[in-house]
């Protein structure tokens, strides 16, 4: 698993009418301070994933969503 990238602007943290299903609560990306996204590889076995991992300012985990692929 390889982190893709760091997001800390809110709005794209919250959901929309085409991100629902996997969506953070509203409350939750209130805490956050960042969003983590990694990706599985390619190698790796099973099948392929996206982690999205919500922290607050000091680093400690709210949240996180898995969805299947990329």
């Amino acid at each position: 698993m390889h982190l893709l990238e760091i997001v800390r602007d809110k709005a794209l943290m919250q959901p929309t009418p085409r991100r629902t299903e996997n969506s953070f609560t509203p409350e939750e990306v209130d805490r956050a301070a960042r969003l983590e996204i990694y990706g599985s590889d390619f190698s790796e076995p099973g099948t392929d994933y996206c982690l999205f991992i919500l922290k607050d300012a000091a680093g400690r985990e709210i949240a996180q969503r898995r969805i299947a692929g990329y």
